[in-house]
């Protein structure tokens, strides 16, 4: 378990209840990064095989204990792993992704990510993105709602076009929607 509490001089202290390590850190920023890392029974190799999901959200978030449904791949059941949602204090248990596709027989090979669904996520924010349309052949626009997802998730019409389409987008370039 890991608390959070300010200090008078506006610094974050952040204490790992396992452990017992005390972290002070000099801003949010700093105190975001902190409570992103492992915990010790983790970093002592303790950790459930395979990895976390990359994510591709960027957010403003504040470190408060209330967004910590983990602290370590213990607290999760199964196979599952704690991993942050995005923003390094919000963390979830998560089915965990396999790092390597050794055997490509039994592995299939990751998803061409201009292919993937449009896909909202699973919070409610509103920030307007992109995502590409195979059938259509266009990036279109969607409210994504701030973590989770997946990839095919643009913050901009150019870059959804210079990743996804044939020809990428040149200025200058009639691009239709």
């Amino acid at each position: 378990m890991t608390d959070f509490y300010s200090v008078p001089d506006e610094s974050v202290v952040t204490r790992d209840v396992d452990a017992e390590d005390l972290v002070l850190t000099k801003s949010i920023h700093q105190a975001d990064q902190a409570c992103a890392l492992p915990s010790r029974r983790d970093r002592l190799g303790r950790s459930k095989a395979g990895t976390c999901p990359v994510s591709t959200i960027i957010t403003t978030c504040e470190c408060r204990p209330e967004f910590i449904r983990c602290n370590s791949d213990r607290d999760c059941p199964e196979n599952q792993k704690c991993c942050s949602e995005g923003c390094g204090c919000r963390t979830s248990c998560v089915p965990p992704v396999q790092e390597h596709y050794s055997n490509p027989i039994k592995h299939a090979p990751p998803t061409d990510i201009c292919s993937m669904p449009e896909d909202r996520g699973l919070c409610l924010g509103a920030i307007p993105r992109w995502w590409y349309n195979r059938v259509t052949n266009r990036c279109q626009s969607f409210i994504y709602g701030g973590c989770r997802g997946n990839q095919n998730n643009f913050k901009t019409l150019i870059e959804c076009a210079n990743r996804c389409r044939r020809n990428s987008y040149r200025p200058g370039d009639g691009l239709r929607i």
